[in-house]
């Protein structure tokens, strides 16, 4: 009777501990059933295996299931109840790694009573487990950190389409290399630690529990752990964001088909040279040419160039997106969110520009990275890529060398901008050179942000001596948080002020008499940078089955209401920063 309640008590004291914490984390619905069930399968999965085991929870032998036990319910209820949206503090929302920790714990804990092999088994999968455990917890714990919110899947994209550089980059900015390697330790430390305590443990699985009650609780606690494992952090966003690559791959294949139903026209019978400069995280409330009031004067060319008649600036320009593939699958492309067109529409700026007859340059210092990007670059004529890629930009100046002076261009530029680690984007001497003029020293980011205003400058004096194009856009992929950065768990409005500006020449405005007023009223109302394949199309003079005038700036049809414009691929309103 003793060993029954004990079975009984120690799981029910484990509960009461951790709704009693979600209590104070603040989730919510742990009295309505779906809160309640959780609890309740999780209190039987937890006597079924002190049964089944012999091993009582609250002892020295059971001093790791409760680690564990812990590790899957204690975290993730503190992140439910202080997480932004009101739905996401559910408490039922963390069934998943809920029932999957208890489930697994259940599983190593009575593995054991099949003997040698067993024990065998055991050894290996609980240190396994609890380097599983302790890698996902703590991530999953650092991003809350970082953005006061639960675990969002897009952000697992760019973690896949990352490369070694950018990945040790963002170790460096966002964790420190001593804290980096203290967590490394840590990690190293428990699951050292706690799997020497348990191997070294002298369990006598002999004698009491069950054997054929462990057989059927393992065969049990397998499958429910591999169903609900799947549908846990981190495996579940891993999927979700898999899902959302592949789908990017999937507009690559039907993209060939769409480039034989292309239907060109060209508005005064020939292209025009055009050149589309992308930046990278560039927020133009850190930049004087955009936000007249700030402190310092990041961008002195911009802030120049923008009195001249030639250049168009928009203070309303938004990113479609916070992460850059998100953003140039519709920059790039005829899909936007507005005209709610899929991928089977996908047809690309470097396909218009060739089928117009214009010779193609894609020119980068990013790596190659998401699938889409690197279809719609591979397409261009010639692609010239930096030596250091991800380095300085002043690489991009050597390689636009490379350009005939003659004929008719449609060059892309994909600058590394102020990407994070923003003091690897700055060469040294240019911070010693520029730090020696300034009053007030400039912070990493601004630094960037005027490096890249320098290189903005060469790039235009090459162009106007070399090249003479007829328009130029500059504009951002996105912005950037100085606290949150550019990730979807936090979304500020920062994350999607860019900066964009537009530069007609002469000869063009000539051709075009109407030009100047149509850039000049429209760069006055908002702009999301998914319309950025009409705009460019109409200033290159390029008519596609893709382009709509609607969304071109340059044209007199140019409309985008504030009520109707949007970021995050349409999920929030743009009108309340306005």
């Amino acid at each position: 009777m003793v060993e029954i309640l004990q079975i009984v008590f120690d799981p029910f004291i484990i509960s009461a501990i951790i709704y009693g914490f979600a209590i104070i984390a603040g989730c919510t619905n742990l009295y309505k059933w779906r809160g309640l069930r959780i609890g309740l399968f999780g209190l039987i999965y937890m006597a079924l295996s002190s049964w089944a085991s012999g091993i009582s929870f609250l002892s020295a032998d059971g001093v790791l299931f409760v680690f564990l036990v812990f590790c899957w319910t204690l975290p993730f209820a503190w992140v439910r109840g202080h997480a932004l949206s009101p739905e996401d503090k559910d408490f039922s929302r963390m069934k998943s790694e809920y029932t999957f920790g208890m489930a697994f714990t259940s599983l190593v804990m009575t593995l054991p009573r099949f003997g040698k092999w067993g024990q065998t088994a055991d050894s290996i999968i609980v240190p396994l487990f609890i380097l599983f455990t302790i890698v996902s917890v703590g991530s999953y714990l650092w991003y809350f950190s970082k953005y006061h919110n639960v675990f969002q899947s897009g952000d697992m994209i760019p973690v896949l389409l990352t490369n070694p550089k950018e990945a040790s980059a963002f170790i460096l900015d966002e964790v420190g290399i001593l804290r980096f390697f203290m967590c490394l330790a840590t990690c190293i430390l428990l699951v050292g630690g706690f799997s020497a305590y348990y191997l070294g443990l002298s369990i006598n699985y002999s004698k009491g529990g069950s054997f054929y009650g462990a057989f059927i609780l393992n065969l049990l606690c397998f499958v429910v752990s591999l169903k609900y494992v799947m549908s846990s952090y981190p495996i579940k966003h891993l999927k979700e964001a898999r899902r959302s690559i592949l789908a990017m791959k999937k507009i690559s294949k039907v993209h060939g088909d769409n480039i034989k139903k292309l239907d060109v026209h060209l508005e005064d019978g020939h292209p025009r040279t055009t050149v589309l400069i992308i930046g990278e995280s560039a927020n133009r409330n850190h930049m004087r040419a955009f936000n007249e009031g700030y402190f310092a004067d990041t961008t002195p060319w911009e802030t120049e160039m923008k009195k001249d008649s030639h250049f168009y600036f928009l203070d309303k320009a938004y990113a479609c997106f916070s992460q850059t593939a998100q953003v140039l699958s519709y920059m790039l492309t005829g899909m936007n969110q507005y005209n709610h067109q899929g991928p089977s529409y996908m047809v690309s700026l470097v396909d218009a520009a060739k089928a117009a007859g214009m010779d193609t340059w894609w020119i980068s210092n990013h790596g190659a990275n998401d699938t889409l990007t690197v279809s719609i670059a591979e397409e261009a004529n010639h692609q010239l890529w930096t030596v250091a890629r991800q380095g300085d930009d002043s690489q991009i100046l050597d390689l636009l060398s490379a350009i005939p002076d003659k004929g008719n261009h449609f060059i892309v530029v994909h600058l590394m901008g102020s990407h994070i680690r923003y003091k690897d984007r700055v060469p040294k001497e240019y911070v010693k050179e520029i730090g020696s003029k300034l009053d007030k020293p400039l912070d990493d980011y601004d630094m960037s942000i005027m490096y890249t205003d320098y290189i903005l400058h060469g790039i235009y004096d090459f162009l106007m001596k070399r090249i003479h194009p007829d328009s130029i856009m500059y504009v951002s992929d996105h912005g950037e948080d100085m606290k949150y950065t550019h990730g979807t768990g936090h979304f500020t409005f920062d994350m999607v002020r860019i900066p964009c500006w537009i530069y007609a020449s002469s000869e063009l405005k000539k051709k075009r008499p109407e030009l100047d007023k149509h850039l000049r009223g429209n760069s006055l109302g908002v702009f999301t940078n998914d319309l950025v394949f009409d705009t460019v199309s109409g200033l290159m003079g390029v008519r596609t089955s893709a382009y709509s005038p609607q969304y071109d700036l340059s044209s007199a049809s140019y409309d985008l209401p504030v009520k109707d414009s949007c970021t995050m691929h349409g999920k929030v309103k743009l009108e309340s920063d306005m």
